[in-house]
């Protein structure tokens, strides 16, 4: 294998899987040597300002909300194998989760407490999921993708993302359609339609006219001759209900052992708090040599990245504010670039058009990210004062902010 080629998409078998996960995920290995062209740019998108205001209205619904509980039915074409669900979803902000859900299979359910994230499934009924839970809307996310639940809409809406920008880069058009009704309520819709190179795609929102709020996500994608349609329904929505501590408890199946994932990580698993790093030795865009051993005594906050990938360059911002505020005390990033062979000229423009000041890597044969073993990204890996790792893919701006902080506090 000569090139590391990555590809923003989860990682699963399905191309509509595939899309599905991006939307509320991240970015994640493809096989090395496929080609992608690039993207439509969104400037050629038209954006109806009908649309675009729905779709504002409903952001600021959610993020005003403190807490938020409804019943969320996931279901496609039967062309596509993909389980029918129905979950039970119980948030509140800005981490503390609980899904139950159902499926053919029997019951998963993730819980996140504040502090650890919990989740059984039925596939692994000696095992549960037991790690520190991520910070804010990750959270979410993470326990909806563990019990099952993930669905084209809801996850990265309540998560914060914005549903035209997901898809930004081979956005064709978003329209503003005329009102109709679900179960009794009115709805207004707005249709995203995507066109790419590798994805054509149709996501339509069904929002509440009164309250703004998520009622049907209906993401159509052509794969081949087919259309693979997958559809997300919403009913029970309480807003801002007052929910019981109890809702966010969990209790260990008897006799089973807590583990940190129920499948591979996407990274070196030897990678874990207290570890040292895997030796860096490189040269940065500048030409100049880089190793992790020139910042001996800070704190060091390695991200995998690629400007191809959405997710990525959503988290940028993030990386960007701990940055801004520590700098002065010690804190540094080292950007390593996954992007593809010949694309140094781009990387190097998206760098100065952007504004970003910390040093970057581009490891354009993907000896880095193997030796690492990423394999999905935005991926962090933040290194204490003292050489060894202080935490493992903080992500989102409280969770990085917070690890920072400690690392710097040397905790």
């Amino acid at each position: 294998m000569t090139a590391l080629d990555l590809r923003c998409s989860a990682a699963a078998a399905a191309a509509l899987a595939l899309t599905l996960t991006l939307f509320s995920a991240g970015c994640a290995p493809s096989r090395a040597g496929d080609k992608e062209p690039p993207a439509a740019s969104s400037s050629t998108a038209v954006v109806e300002p009908k649309a675009r205001a729905a779709v504002d209205r409903m952001r600021a619904a959610y993020r005003g909300m403190t807490s938020y509980s409804g019943t969320i039915e996931v279901a496609a074409t039967e062309s596509f194998a993909l389980p029918s669900v129905k979950a039970k979803l119980r948030f509140q902000r800005p981490n503390r989760i609980s899904v139950v859900t159902t499926e053919r299979s029997g019951t998963a359910r993730a819980v996140c407490d504040g502090k650890t994230l919990y989740a059984v499934v039925p596939d692994e009924p000696k095992k549960y999921l037991k790690r520190p839970a991520p910070a804010g809307s990750q959270a979410l996310v993470t326990a909806l993708m563990e019990s099952g639940a993930t669905g084209p809409g809801l996850t990265a809406i309540l998560a914060g993302a914005d549903p035209i920008r997901q898809f930004q880069r081979s956005l064709k058009s978003v329209r503003f359609g005329e009102e109709s009704r679900i179960a009794g309520t009115p709805v207004e819709t707005v249709t995203i339609d995507v066109e790419g190179p590798q994805l054509q795609a149709t996501l339509t929102l069904f929002i509440g006219k009164n309250d703004h709020l998520l009622r049907r996500a209906q993401f159509a994608q052509k794969v081949g001759s087919q259309v693979l349609t997958v559809t997300e329904n919403h009913s029970d929505i309480r807003r801002n209900p007052v929910l019981p501590a109890s809702a966010f408890l969990f209790t260990p199946p008897r006799g089973a052992k807590p583990v940190v994932s129920f499948g591979p990580l996407p990274y070196d698993e030897s990678l874990q708090p207290g570890a040292r790093p895997f030796p860096i030795q490189a040269n940065d865009l500048a030409g100049k040599p880089l190793t992790l051993s020139q910042y001996k005594g800070k704190v060091v906050l390695l991200d995998f990245w690629a400007t191809w990938c959405g997710p990525c360059v959503q988290e940028l911002p993030n990386v960007a504010a701990p940055y801004k505020t520590y700098r002065g005390r010690g804190f540094e990033i080292v950007g390593i670039s996954l992007d593809r062979p010949g694309q140094q000229p781009a990387l190097a423009a998206f760098v100065r058009e952007n504004k970003i000041s910390w040093r970057q890597i581009y490891d354009e044969k993907g000896s880095l990210a193997r030796r690492y073993g990423v394999q999905a990204i935005p991926f962090t890996l933040l290194i204490g004062r003292d050489g060894r790792i202080a935490a493992v893919n903080p992500r989102g701006a409280a969770a990085l902010d917070e690890a920072v902080r400690s690392a710097l506090a040397g905790k």
